[in-house]
């Protein structure tokens, strides 16, 4: 999960909105709704700001998660994983 995602994920989980957390941030809702959408990124001093009032650590904001990467992994290389009939293997 992205930046973005994450940061509107954990917006909605707690029942605010772009204004409420603009203000708690001291920005403006159109920098809330800019870094939802991938257009923009919080300075880090915002991106602390974030993971304190959403209790989560700067990583888990940060970082895309093991599982995310597994997926887009499994999703891009999915060829090299398809079943086939035994007699078309090649020694």
């Amino acid at each position: 999960m992205k930046f973005s995602e994450k940061l509107l994920t954990l917006r909605k989980a707690n029942n605010l909105t772009q204004e409420q957390l603009a203000e708690k941030l001291d920005v403006s809702r159109q920098s809330i709704s800019k870094w939802e959408s991938e257009q923009a990124t919080p300075e880090l001093e915002k991106i602390v700001a974030l993971s304190s009032i959403f209790d989560v650590t700067t990583d888990y904001l940060l970082k895309s998660s093991e599982i995310d990467e597994k997926r887009k992994y499994w999703k891009n290389n999915k060829k090299y994983y398809s079943f086939k009939n035994k007699k078309d293997k090649k020694y």
